[in-house]
């Protein structure tokens, strides 16, 4: 992981950013993690060598307690979902965003947008 880290920081890449959960692609699965707490410190640890901001596409729970861990500097999406899928507020981790100094980029737009034109069969649209 820190090969391709220093890979992309030599192809000019301004950060870093990790697929710390699935869901970008229809074959993913959006509440499981995709990399380890220590795989992403790893990932985290080689790009602030290089002075690099360090992006986590989080669209769990888990997901965003491992980035917080692994000393992400922005959680994007942000999303409260339990591995079952239902949705459950978790005030602890935001207490961990604010403690550690996280940016959050909740991508309320888009997120709108896709409700409206694209339901995902894991989505639990009450």
């Amino acid at each position: 992981m820190s090969t391709a880290v220093r890979q992309l920081v030599k192809e000019g890449a301004d950060f870093i950013k990790i697929t710390a959960t699935g869901g970008s692609t229809k074959t993913s699965f959006p509440m499981r993690p995709s990399f380890t707490v220590d795989e992403l410190t790893t990932i985290c640890d080689e790009a602030h060598k290089f002075g690099k901001h360090t992006v986590a596409h989080c669209t769990s729970s888990e997901g965003m307690l491992n980035a917080i861990q692994s000393g992400i500097d922005t959680i994007v999406h942000g999303v409260h979902k339990e591995p079952d899928g239902t949705n459950l507020y978790r005030p602890e981790i935001t207490e961990q965003i604010i403690e550690h100094g996280i940016y959050v980029n909740p991508t309320l737009n888009i997120a709108r947008v896709e409700g409206q034109s694209y339901k995902p069969k894991w989505i639990n649209m009450d």
